[in-house]
């Protein structure tokens, strides 16, 4: 946050070192996430008027704007070949090719209130959904949307979790799932261990 009231990002250098802005203004920037050959970096940015996702070298510059249809929190897959997003206040999660094109929806059951709970590997995204209207009917679970046949497949039911919308992780080997499950009061990190 800047002397402005604008939201800003920064770059350091992993050893420390002073930290420098690569982006400025009056507009809010958010939501910052490294391209997968680590030259560029994406964030929201409501610059043009609505929230969005924009593209800029991660050495600093001018900024490119990738969506048009709305755009909140972004990951590149691992090829550097497709982005993916979720969009402010809408259900659902979105692709976009890195070289351009077409924006579309491939996950309809990712809610809003779930829109950070996502990461995306090589073999699919992983994701919290939720089925039930009310809070106290509330159910979780982990699915995987494969990219080999485009459909989204249940990995581990959660019934009894409180799930936040705190971001989430995927190990490297792809065995253990970390998200933000709420306990009472206090926010405490999961391990999901051996689905597969």
């Amino acid at each position: 946050l800047t002397g402005s009231g604008a939201y800003d990002i920064f770059v350091i250098d992993a050893a420390g070192g002073t930290p420098r802005a690569l982006t400025s203004g009056p507009m809010q920037n958010s939501r910052p996430a490294w391209s997968a050959d680590g030259r560029s970096i994406y964030f929201a940015s409501d610059r043009s008027g609505t929230l969005q996702i924009w593209k800029m070298a991660a050495a600093g510059g001018a900024a490119r704007q990738i969506t048009r249809g709305g755009g909140s929190e972004a990951e590149e897959s691992p090829d550097g070949k497709t982005l993916y997003y979720s969009r402010r206040s809408v259900p659902g999660l979105w692709s976009i090719p890195t070289a351009g094109g077409e924006e579309t929806l491939i996950l309809k059951d990712l809610q809003w209130e779930n829109s950070r709970n996502w990461i995306v590997a090589s073999d699919g995204i992983y994701y919290l959904a939720r089925e039930g209207n009310r809070p106290s009917d509330w159910k979780y679970s982990l699915q995987q949307y494969r990219f080999q046949d485009r459909a989204a497949h249940l990995i581990a039911s959660l019934p009894n979790a409180s799930v936040l919308n705190g971001r989430c992780s995927l190990s490297p080997n792809r065995r253990t799932f970390l998200y933000v499950q709420q306990q009472r009061t206090e926010t405490d990190l999961a391990i999901l261990k051996g689905f597969r």
